[in-house]
Protein backbone atom coordinates (compact mmCIF):
# COMPACT_ATOMS: atom_id res chain seq x y z
CA UNK A 1 0.00 0.00 0.00
CA UNK A 2 1.16 3.54 -1.03
CA UNK A 3 1.90 6.11 1.84
CA UNK A 4 -0.82 7.93 0.09
CA UNK A 5 -3.57 5.31 0.48
CA UNK A 6 -2.25 4.71 4.29
CA UNK A 7 -2.87 8.17 5.53
CA UNK A 8 -6.49 8.32 4.08
CA UNK A 9 -7.27 4.49 5.84
CA UNK A 10 -6.06 5.69 9.12
CA UNK A 11 -7.79 8.43 8.85
CA UNK A 12 -11.27 6.72 7.62
CA UNK A 13 -10.58 4.46 10.61
CA UNK A 14 -10.08 7.59 13.05
CA UNK A 15 -13.04 9.09 11.60
CA UNK A 16 -15.30 5.90 12.03
CA UNK A 17 -13.92 5.88 15.75
CA UNK A 18 -14.87 9.34 16.84
CA UNK A 19 -18.13 9.11 15.51
CA UNK A 20 -18.37 6.01 18.03
CA UNK A 21 -17.19 7.58 20.60
CA UNK A 22 -19.81 10.37 20.43
CA UNK A 23 -22.42 7.91 20.63
CA UNK A 24 -21.90 6.21 24.14
CA UNK A 25 -18.43 7.52 25.11
CA UNK A 26 -17.83 11.38 25.57
CA UNK A 27 -19.97 12.31 29.03
CA UNK A 28 -19.52 16.08 28.85
CA UNK A 29 -22.57 17.91 29.62
CA UNK A 30 -21.87 20.29 26.69
CA UNK A 31 -21.61 18.06 24.33
CA UNK A 32 -24.53 18.83 21.84
CA UNK A 33 -25.68 17.03 18.45
CA UNK A 34 -21.95 16.88 16.60
CA UNK A 35 -21.30 14.87 13.10
CA UNK A 36 -17.69 13.92 12.23
CA UNK A 37 -17.94 15.66 8.53
CA UNK A 38 -14.02 14.09 7.98
CA UNK A 39 -10.26 13.83 8.94
CA UNK A 40 -7.66 15.48 7.75
CA UNK A 41 -4.22 13.30 8.32
CA UNK A 42 -0.47 14.97 8.34
CA UNK A 43 1.58 12.84 5.67
CA UNK A 44 3.57 11.53 9.01
CA UNK A 45 0.49 10.12 10.84
CA UNK A 46 1.56 12.11 13.49
CA UNK A 47 -1.64 14.48 14.06
CA UNK A 48 -5.11 13.71 12.86
CA UNK A 49 -7.46 16.93 12.13
CA UNK A 50 -11.33 16.57 13.09
CA UNK A 51 -13.76 18.42 11.06
CA UNK A 52 -16.92 18.08 13.21
CA UNK A 53 -20.60 20.13 12.12
CA UNK A 54 -22.01 21.74 15.09
CA UNK A 55 -25.52 22.07 16.06
CA UNK A 56 -27.92 24.14 17.99
CA UNK A 57 -27.56 28.09 18.90
CA UNK A 58 -24.09 29.33 19.51
CA UNK A 59 -23.88 28.93 22.98
CA UNK A 60 -24.86 25.50 21.90
CA UNK A 61 -21.67 25.00 19.28
CA UNK A 62 -19.55 27.09 21.42
CA UNK A 63 -19.93 24.46 24.32
CA UNK A 64 -19.81 21.56 22.26
CA UNK A 65 -16.32 22.51 20.63
CA UNK A 66 -15.08 22.95 24.38
CA UNK A 67 -16.27 19.63 25.08
CA UNK A 68 -14.69 18.14 22.47
CA UNK A 69 -11.15 20.14 22.78
CA UNK A 70 -11.35 19.09 26.62
CA UNK A 71 -11.65 15.27 25.62
CA UNK A 72 -8.87 14.75 23.14
CA UNK A 73 -6.21 13.11 25.36
CA UNK A 74 -9.42 10.18 26.60
CA UNK A 75 -10.13 9.98 22.81
CA UNK A 76 -6.58 10.00 21.58
CA UNK A 77 -5.77 6.73 24.54
CA UNK A 78 -9.41 5.03 23.12
CA UNK A 79 -8.05 5.28 19.42
CA UNK A 80 -4.68 3.73 20.75
CA UNK A 81 -6.55 0.54 21.71
CA UNK A 82 -7.59 -0.31 18.21
CA UNK A 83 -4.91 1.80 16.19
CA UNK A 84 -1.67 -0.06 15.71
CA UNK A 85 0.54 2.46 15.30
CA UNK A 86 4.02 3.14 16.65
CA UNK A 87 3.03 6.70 17.44
CA UNK A 88 -1.15 7.44 17.90
CA UNK A 89 -1.86 10.45 16.00
CA UNK A 90 -2.69 13.55 18.22
CA UNK A 91 -6.34 14.29 18.04
CA UNK A 92 -7.58 18.05 17.04
CA UNK A 93 -11.19 19.07 16.81
CA UNK A 94 -12.51 22.35 14.25
CA UNK A 95 -15.27 22.85 12.82
CA UNK A 96 -16.50 22.25 9.57
CA UNK A 97 -15.62 25.21 6.95
CA UNK A 98 -19.31 25.83 6.47
CA UNK A 99 -20.01 26.67 10.33
CA UNK A 100 -16.44 27.76 11.21
CA UNK A 101 -17.82 31.79 10.29
CA UNK A 102 -20.62 31.78 12.21
CA UNK A 103 -18.24 32.22 15.63
CA UNK A 104 -14.67 33.07 16.25
CA UNK A 105 -12.34 29.89 16.90
CA UNK A 106 -10.35 32.80 19.41
CA UNK A 107 -13.04 33.26 21.41
CA UNK A 108 -13.50 28.91 22.02
CA UNK A 109 -10.06 28.40 22.69
CA UNK A 110 -9.76 31.47 25.24
CA UNK A 111 -12.98 30.24 26.63
CA UNK A 112 -10.71 26.54 26.79
CA UNK A 113 -7.47 28.36 28.37
CA UNK A 114 -9.52 30.31 31.04
CA UNK A 115 -10.93 26.99 32.17
CA UNK A 116 -8.23 25.61 32.84
CA UNK A 117 -6.89 28.84 34.53
CA UNK A 118 -9.37 28.44 37.52
CA UNK A 119 -7.83 25.24 38.69
CA UNK A 120 -5.30 24.58 40.76
CA UNK A 121 -1.55 23.97 40.19
CA UNK A 122 -1.19 19.98 39.66
CA UNK A 123 2.09 19.17 42.12
CA UNK A 124 3.61 16.35 41.01
CA UNK A 125 6.83 14.35 42.06
CA UNK A 126 10.23 14.73 39.92
CA UNK A 127 9.63 10.54 38.97
CA UNK A 128 6.38 11.29 37.94
CA UNK A 129 7.08 14.26 35.73
CA UNK A 130 9.93 13.00 34.13
CA UNK A 131 7.49 10.05 32.95
CA UNK A 132 5.57 12.91 31.82
CA UNK A 133 8.11 14.16 30.31
CA UNK A 134 9.41 10.38 28.44
CA UNK A 135 6.27 10.28 27.38
CA UNK A 136 6.20 13.37 25.11
CA UNK A 137 8.29 12.83 21.42
CA UNK A 138 8.25 16.17 20.30
CA UNK A 139 9.34 18.71 23.12
CA UNK A 140 9.29 22.53 22.89
CA UNK A 141 11.06 23.66 25.82
CA UNK A 142 11.02 27.55 27.10
CA UNK A 143 11.71 29.89 29.98
CA UNK A 144 11.02 32.89 31.12
CA UNK A 145 11.07 36.53 29.53
CA UNK A 146 14.70 37.99 29.86
CA UNK A 147 16.30 35.01 30.78
CA UNK A 148 19.31 34.83 33.72
CA UNK A 149 21.66 32.50 33.91
CA UNK A 150 19.91 29.82 35.38
CA UNK A 151 16.92 30.01 33.12
CA UNK A 152 19.37 29.91 29.64
CA UNK A 153 21.95 26.92 31.37
CA UNK A 154 18.63 24.71 32.29
CA UNK A 155 17.39 25.15 29.00
CA UNK A 156 20.31 23.87 27.00
CA UNK A 157 21.18 21.21 30.67
CA UNK A 158 17.74 19.72 29.88
CA UNK A 159 17.98 19.83 25.56
CA UNK A 160 20.90 17.84 26.14
CA UNK A 161 19.08 15.31 28.64
CA UNK A 162 15.94 14.95 26.42
CA UNK A 163 18.69 13.78 23.49
CA UNK A 164 20.24 11.37 25.24
CA UNK A 165 16.04 10.09 25.53
CA UNK A 166 16.10 10.56 21.92
CA UNK A 167 13.00 13.30 22.00
CA UNK A 168 12.83 15.83 19.01
CA UNK A 169 13.28 19.50 20.76
CA UNK A 170 13.03 23.14 19.72
CA UNK A 171 14.29 25.35 22.26
CA UNK A 172 12.36 28.48 22.03
CA UNK A 173 12.96 31.95 24.27
CA UNK A 174 11.37 35.10 23.20
CA UNK A 175 14.19 37.28 22.21
CA UNK A 176 17.78 36.35 21.66
CA UNK A 177 19.81 34.74 24.32
CA UNK A 178 21.66 37.50 26.62
CA UNK A 179 25.18 38.30 25.30
CA UNK A 180 27.05 37.34 28.44
CA UNK A 181 25.28 34.05 27.97
CA UNK A 182 26.40 33.55 24.26
CA UNK A 183 29.36 31.56 25.35
CA UNK A 184 27.14 28.52 26.76
CA UNK A 185 27.72 25.68 24.19
CA UNK A 186 24.24 25.38 21.77
CA UNK A 187 23.41 28.82 23.28
CA UNK A 188 23.56 30.18 19.60
CA UNK A 189 21.15 27.35 18.52
CA UNK A 190 18.26 28.64 20.99
CA UNK A 191 15.98 30.16 18.62
CA UNK A 192 13.70 33.23 19.55
CA UNK A 193 10.34 34.22 18.35
CA UNK A 194 11.78 36.95 15.66
CA UNK A 195 13.94 34.09 14.60
CA UNK A 196 14.36 33.45 10.38
CA UNK A 197 15.70 29.69 11.38
CA UNK A 198 12.70 29.22 13.69
CA UNK A 199 11.12 26.05 12.23
CA UNK A 200 7.17 25.17 12.58
CA UNK A 201 6.41 24.30 16.02
CA UNK A 202 4.74 20.86 15.85
CA UNK A 203 5.08 19.40 19.16
CA UNK A 204 3.29 17.42 21.34
CA UNK A 205 4.51 18.69 24.77
CA UNK A 206 5.76 22.35 26.22
CA UNK A 207 8.38 22.17 29.31
CA UNK A 208 8.14 25.41 30.47
CA UNK A 209 11.34 26.10 33.15
CA UNK A 210 12.38 28.56 36.18
CA UNK A 211 8.62 30.05 36.11
CA UNK A 212 5.09 28.77 36.81
CA UNK A 213 3.30 30.42 34.61
CA UNK A 214 2.77 31.02 30.86
CA UNK A 215 2.12 34.76 31.79
CA UNK A 216 6.03 35.37 32.57
CA UNK A 217 7.65 33.52 28.97
CA UNK A 218 6.37 36.36 26.93
CA UNK A 219 4.83 36.29 23.17
CA UNK A 220 5.84 32.77 23.46
CA UNK A 221 2.83 31.49 25.14
CA UNK A 222 1.13 32.37 21.79
CA UNK A 223 2.43 29.59 20.28
CA UNK A 224 0.75 26.75 23.36
CA UNK A 225 -2.41 25.84 22.46
CA UNK A 226 -4.92 23.76 24.72
CA UNK A 227 -4.06 20.42 22.89
CA UNK A 228 -0.18 21.23 24.05
CA UNK A 229 0.67 18.77 27.43
CA UNK A 230 2.31 21.47 29.48
CA UNK A 231 5.05 20.14 31.94
CA UNK A 232 6.64 22.91 34.19
CA UNK A 233 9.87 22.91 36.43
CA UNK A 234 10.76 25.29 38.72
CA UNK A 235 12.12 26.04 41.99
CA UNK A 236 10.35 29.79 43.24
CA UNK A 237 8.40 29.95 46.02
CA UNK A 238 5.11 31.87 44.18
CA UNK A 239 2.73 29.28 42.47
CA UNK A 240 -0.73 30.70 40.74
CA UNK A 241 -3.98 28.65 40.46
CA UNK A 242 -3.60 27.81 36.20
CA UNK A 243 -4.24 24.15 35.58
CA UNK A 244 -0.60 23.46 34.76
CA UNK A 245 1.64 20.55 36.35
CA UNK A 246 4.97 19.68 36.89
CA UNK A 247 7.43 19.90 39.73
CA UNK A 248 8.16 23.08 42.33
CA UNK A 249 10.22 22.47 45.17
CA UNK A 250 11.87 25.99 46.47
CA UNK A 251 14.49 23.55 48.68
CA UNK A 252 16.29 23.47 45.60
CA UNK A 253 18.83 26.61 44.82
CA UNK A 254 18.14 26.76 40.83
CA UNK A 255 16.25 25.15 38.46
CA UNK A 256 19.52 23.76 37.10
CA UNK A 257 20.44 21.63 40.37
CA UNK A 258 16.81 20.02 39.02
CA UNK A 259 17.49 19.29 35.88
CA UNK A 260 21.14 17.61 37.20
CA UNK A 261 19.06 15.45 39.34
CA UNK A 262 16.60 14.58 36.28
CA UNK A 263 20.40 13.47 34.74
CA UNK A 264 21.26 11.76 37.99
CA UNK A 265 17.54 9.94 38.88
CA UNK A 266 17.60 8.44 35.25
CA UNK A 267 21.62 7.41 35.39
CA UNK A 268 22.74 10.06 32.10
CA UNK A 269 26.21 10.70 32.53
CA UNK A 270 26.75 14.54 32.70
CA UNK A 271 29.11 15.78 29.33
CA UNK A 272 31.17 18.45 29.61
CA UNK A 273 29.08 20.28 27.56
CA UNK A 274 26.15 20.03 29.91
CA UNK A 275 27.66 20.32 33.18
CA UNK A 276 29.04 23.42 31.99
CA UNK A 277 25.56 24.91 31.41
CA UNK A 278 24.17 23.94 34.48
CA UNK A 279 27.36 24.74 36.60
CA UNK A 280 26.49 28.62 35.23
CA UNK A 281 22.26 28.20 35.91
CA UNK A 282 23.50 26.91 39.72
CA UNK A 283 26.57 29.34 40.74
CA UNK A 284 24.57 32.36 38.65
CA UNK A 285 21.31 31.66 41.73
CA UNK A 286 23.53 30.95 44.52
CA UNK A 287 26.25 33.81 43.76
CA UNK A 288 28.94 31.54 43.75
CA UNK A 289 27.60 29.85 45.98
CA UNK A 290 27.73 32.60 48.27
CA UNK A 291 24.10 32.79 49.11
CA UNK A 292 21.67 31.60 51.71
CA UNK A 293 19.82 29.43 49.13
CA UNK A 294 23.45 27.55 48.70
CA UNK A 295 22.67 23.76 50.51
CA UNK A 296 24.79 20.78 50.78
CA UNK A 297 23.05 19.35 47.66
CA UNK A 298 24.02 22.04 45.86
CA UNK A 299 27.52 21.55 46.56
CA UNK A 300 26.96 17.80 45.96
CA UNK A 301 25.73 18.21 42.70
CA UNK A 302 28.52 20.84 41.66
CA UNK A 303 31.28 18.01 42.33
CA UNK A 304 29.46 15.78 40.01
CA UNK A 305 29.20 18.53 37.44
CA UNK A 306 33.35 19.18 38.19
CA UNK A 307 33.85 15.72 37.53
CA UNK A 308 33.66 15.98 33.88
CA UNK A 309 36.33 18.68 34.25
CA UNK A 310 35.31 21.75 32.36
CA UNK A 311 37.45 24.79 32.23
CA UNK A 312 35.35 26.26 35.75
CA UNK A 313 37.76 29.29 35.91
CA UNK A 314 37.11 30.50 32.21
CA UNK A 315 33.21 30.01 32.77
CA UNK A 316 33.32 32.07 36.70
CA UNK A 317 35.86 34.61 34.95
CA UNK A 318 32.67 35.61 32.22
CA UNK A 319 29.98 35.16 34.20
CA UNK A 320 31.68 37.10 37.62
CA UNK A 321 34.20 38.98 36.53
CA UNK A 322 33.65 40.72 33.26
CA UNK A 323 31.46 43.97 32.35
CA UNK A 324 31.21 45.47 28.94
CA UNK A 325 32.20 49.24 28.60
CA UNK A 326 28.25 50.03 28.83
CA UNK A 327 27.75 48.13 31.76
CA UNK A 328 30.90 49.53 33.56
CA UNK A 329 29.04 52.85 32.52
CA UNK A 330 25.83 52.58 33.66
CA UNK A 331 27.41 51.43 37.41
CA UNK A 332 29.22 54.54 37.70
CA UNK A 333 25.55 55.94 37.23
CA UNK A 334 23.78 53.63 39.74
CA UNK A 335 26.23 54.69 42.37
CA UNK A 336 26.42 58.23 41.28
CA UNK A 337 22.45 58.18 42.32
CA UNK A 338 22.88 55.47 45.08
CA UNK A 339 20.79 57.04 48.44
CA UNK A 340 20.57 55.36 52.03
CA UNK A 341 16.99 55.23 53.62
CA UNK A 342 15.32 53.69 56.74
CA UNK A 343 17.79 54.10 58.83
CA UNK A 344 20.70 52.39 56.99
CA UNK A 345 18.14 49.51 55.95
CA UNK A 346 17.50 50.46 52.60
CA UNK A 347 19.79 51.51 49.53
CA UNK A 348 18.68 52.33 45.89
CA UNK A 349 19.82 53.57 42.74
CA UNK A 350 17.76 54.58 39.65
CA UNK A 351 18.43 54.37 35.87
CA UNK A 352 16.83 56.49 33.23
CA UNK A 353 16.05 56.17 29.71
CA UNK A 354 18.60 59.24 29.15
CA UNK A 355 21.29 57.14 31.07
CA UNK A 356 20.74 54.00 28.58
CA UNK A 357 21.17 56.74 25.80
CA UNK A 358 23.99 58.63 27.13
CA UNK A 359 26.85 55.36 27.11
CA UNK A 360 24.82 53.10 24.72
CA UNK A 361 23.47 50.52 26.88
CA UNK A 362 21.02 48.01 26.80
CA UNK A 363 18.99 46.90 29.63
CA UNK A 364 20.26 43.15 29.43
CA UNK A 365 23.45 45.54 30.73
CA UNK A 366 21.83 45.87 33.73
CA UNK A 367 22.18 42.11 35.22
CA UNK A 368 22.97 41.88 38.06
CA UNK A 369 24.30 45.26 39.06
CA UNK A 370 21.52 45.87 42.04
CA UNK A 371 23.95 43.25 43.89
CA UNK A 372 26.28 46.57 44.39
CA UNK A 373 23.98 48.54 46.66
CA UNK A 374 22.85 45.33 48.85
CA UNK A 375 26.31 45.27 49.55
CA UNK A 376 26.88 48.36 51.44
CA UNK A 377 26.96 47.71 55.46
CA UNK A 378 24.11 47.75 57.55
CA UNK A 379 22.09 47.37 54.53
CA UNK A 380 19.14 44.91 54.31
CA UNK A 381 17.30 45.66 50.77
CA UNK A 382 18.80 47.20 47.87
CA UNK A 383 16.50 48.61 44.95
CA UNK A 384 17.41 49.11 41.31
CA UNK A 385 14.54 51.65 39.88
CA UNK A 386 15.00 51.50 36.00
CA UNK A 387 12.80 53.58 33.90
CA UNK A 388 11.48 51.43 30.83
CA UNK A 389 9.37 54.26 29.49
CA UNK A 390 7.35 57.30 31.06
CA UNK A 391 4.64 55.45 32.65
CA UNK A 392 6.68 51.83 33.08
CA UNK A 393 9.38 51.19 35.93
CA UNK A 394 11.31 47.86 36.68
CA UNK A 395 12.34 47.10 40.45
CA UNK A 396 14.72 44.84 41.02
CA UNK A 397 15.17 43.50 44.51
CA UNK A 398 18.82 42.07 46.36
CA UNK A 399 17.96 41.71 50.29
CA UNK A 400 19.36 39.38 53.25
CA UNK A 401 17.37 36.73 54.57
CA UNK A 402 14.94 38.38 57.11
CA UNK A 403 13.26 40.25 54.12
CA UNK A 404 11.39 38.03 51.52
CA UNK A 405 11.98 39.82 48.39
CA UNK A 406 9.93 37.84 46.41
CA UNK A 407 6.65 37.75 48.45
CA UNK A 408 7.01 41.68 48.54
CA UNK A 409 6.72 41.73 45.11
CA UNK A 410 3.87 39.33 44.56
CA UNK A 411 1.65 42.32 45.00
CA UNK A 412 2.72 44.50 41.94
CA UNK A 413 2.31 41.76 39.54
CA UNK A 414 6.24 40.61 40.42
CA UNK A 415 7.84 37.70 42.01
CA UNK A 416 11.21 35.27 42.48
CA UNK A 417 13.30 33.91 45.32
CA UNK A 418 13.45 35.18 49.02
CA UNK A 419 16.61 37.06 48.53
CA UNK A 420 16.42 37.88 44.52
CA UNK A 421 13.12 39.45 43.01
CA UNK A 422 12.09 41.61 39.95
CA UNK A 423 9.16 42.96 38.25
CA UNK A 424 7.66 45.67 36.31
CA UNK A 425 5.22 48.74 37.69
CA UNK A 426 2.85 50.54 35.80
CA UNK A 427 4.38 53.45 37.73
CA UNK A 428 6.31 56.82 36.65
CA UNK A 429 9.57 55.91 38.03
CA UNK A 430 9.29 58.95 40.71
CA UNK A 431 6.42 57.42 41.74
CA UNK A 432 7.78 53.92 41.72
CA UNK A 433 10.44 54.95 43.95
CA UNK A 434 8.56 56.50 46.41
CA UNK A 435 5.96 53.96 46.99
CA UNK A 436 8.31 50.83 47.32
CA UNK A 437 10.46 52.59 49.22
CA UNK A 438 7.60 53.41 51.80
CA UNK A 439 6.21 49.75 51.73
CA UNK A 440 9.85 48.60 52.30
CA UNK A 441 10.57 50.53 55.09
CA UNK A 442 6.95 49.39 56.80
CA UNK A 443 7.97 45.88 56.12
CA UNK A 444 11.11 46.53 58.33
CA UNK A 445 9.51 48.19 60.99
CA UNK A 446 7.48 45.23 61.34
CA UNK A 447 10.39 42.85 61.25
CA UNK A 448 12.00 44.64 63.88
CA UNK A 449 8.76 44.23 66.24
Amino acid sequence: MTQKGRVKRVAEFIREEIAKLLIDGIKDPRLGFVSVMGVKMSKDLRYANVYVSLYGDEKQRKGSLVALQNSTGWVKSMIGQNLHLRYIPDIRFFPDDSLDRVYAMEEVFNKIHQGKAEQPFIHLDLATTIEEILSAQRIMITTHERPDGDAIGSLLGLWYWLETQKKEVIPLIAKPVPKMYSFLPRANQIYFLEDEKLPQIDVDTVVVLDVSSLNRIGEVSENIKPSHKVVVLDHHETIEANGLMGFIDSSYAACGEIIAEIFINTETPFTEESATCLYVAQTTDTGGYRYSNTTSRSHRIASALLETQFDIEEVNTKIFDTKTIPQFELLKRILNHTRIEGHGKISYSYLTQKDFEQVGATLEDCHNLVDFLRDIEGVTVGILFTEMSPEKTKVSLRSRKEFNSGEFLTQYGGGGHRCAAGGTLNLQLEKAKSELIKEIEKELNKIKK
